[in-house]
């Protein structure tokens, strides 16, 4: 088993990318890190209160994930810059100087949240509506912990304006759209001309897209992130045939002892998610095809198990690390959106995303059930449906349903729904 004795270039990266968080982490209340223990001794019943008021305050904090309260951070920083001028308490606990000269029906609270959302409209660098919405989202949780009451954000001028924010962008902007595309299977083989297979740097990019669209994952089970959520080298393991036809699970530190027509499979576990914070996992499993045809845009297996055994990534490291070189976010990211470029499409709108989005989608065209792709892609709920484009033909399909007559007709109508002919 392969490990280290020292912090890894993985490890480092880690430390980094959490301490960086930290640093912009939003924590409204200022809380142990840690429960407070047990009192030693007997207590007195106001002892006792205050102490489960501060866990209760803990406990309301730690109410999102922490990858949750870092997306918090922004909508709160911008909360403070519209407040600032106003000399307004960011909390809401007393009204600002000028707000007995303020002529409005609104009470005090919800005259805030709204002016906020016109504030961000018209904010430069323009802030996109659906970010506005999300924002508005995050604030919500910020002032909760604050003790402000949630059932503010349910006023009828709040919601209003979030709708409306919405109606009146898609009204003055037809043509936009924002929503991020799928990357496509048959971009792939221009992903090896923008990037090169003979540089290790590159590879290791090319394969972390390809497994990434193969297993709809999420950039944070690609890449590095400070929620540690990255595939692991030891996440991985090849399955080759032995000297005497026995099947044998290596590490990917020992691929390179082995030659490629000694490969049979490889085995994946995605070790957790930010909708899996009880850690279970998922696993993958894919078989090498060495009958697989050349029209294929790429073979997983045998790129996962050459890049492996370049690279030799030990024990917890990120399996896309090779010694003092990890794989990052903005490589895996720029790799995308230069294939994009080059293909004439929209650079904004593909990001990491688009992977896990493209997958789906070629699932979808495939014509593979909702459930199979729901598992595949971890989805907890159906709102991955959102995410999935269709192709003509399959709209074609449906435009033949629809129009043939016999599909479902009147007698079909009576069966069901005996008051529906006055024949009967």
């Amino acid at each position: 088993m392969c490990c280290h004795s020292v912090p890894s270039a993985t490890d480092k990266w880690v430390s980094k990318k959490q301490a960086a968080r930290k640093r912009r982490l939003f924590n409204p209340i200022v809380v142990p890190d840690v429960f407070i223990p047990q009192p030693a001794g007997e207590e007195t019943p106001l002892d006792m209160i205050t102490r489960l008021d501060v866990n209760v305050s803990l406990l309301r904090v730690n109410s999102v994930s922490l990858s949750t309260r870092d997306a918090y951070s922004t909508p709160w920083r911008l909360w403070e810059s519209f407040c600032a001028p106003l000399g307004a308490d960011t909390a809401l606990k007393t009204p600002f100087a000028a707000w007995t000269s303020v002529v409005t029906m609104l009470v005090y609270p919800v005259a805030m949240i709204s002016w906020f959302i016109a504030f961000m409209q018209f904010k430069i660098p323009r802030i996109a509506p659906e970010t506005v919405d999300n924002y508005i989202s995050g604030l919500r949780h910020c002032l909760i912990n604050l003790n402000v009451d949630k059932n503010v954000f349910k006023d009828q001028c709040i919601q209003q304006c979030r709708a409306g924010l919405m109606i009146l962008h898609r009204i003055d902007n037809p043509e936009c759209d924002s929503m991020t595309l799928p990357f496509l299977c048959e971009w792939f083989p221009q992903l090896r001309k923008t990037l090169s297979v003979n540089i290790l740097k590159d590879f290791m990019a090319i394969v972390a897209l390809e497994l990434a669209f193969v297993c709809l994952l999420r950039a944070s089970e690609t890449v590095v992130t400070p929620e540690e959520h990255f595939l692991r080298a030891c996440d991985v393991h090849f399955i080759v045939r032995g000297p005497e036809g026995q099947h044998i699970w290596i590490v990917p530190c020992d691929a390179h002892l082995f030659s490629l027509d000694m490969l049979i499979a490889v085995s994946i576990k995605i070790r957790s998610a930010k909708n899996d914070q009880e850690g279970r996992g998922f696993k993958y499993y894919f078989s090498r095809n060495v009958e697989l045809n050349s029209s294929a845009a790429f073979d997983l297996v045998v790129d996962m198990f050459m890049l492996a055994t370049m690279a030799k990534p030990l024990g917890t490291d990120s399996f896309f690390s090779c010694g003092a070189y990890v794989l990052k976010y903005h490589t895996f990211n720029s790799s995308i959106k230069k294939v994009a470029l080059h293909m004439g499409a929209d650079t904004t709108r593909f990001s990491c995303h688009s992977m896990r989005i493209g997958g789906a989608t070629i699932l979808a065209a495939a014509r593979f059930p909702d459930y199979v792709i729901q598992n595949m892609g971890r989805w907890k709920s159906l709102e991955f449906l959102h995410y999935l484009h269709w192709n003509p033909a399959t709209m074609e399909a449906a435009l033949a349903v629809l129009v043939d007559p016999v599909i479902f007709k009147m007698t079909d109508l009576v069966k069901m729904n005996a008051g529906a002919s006055a024949l009967l």
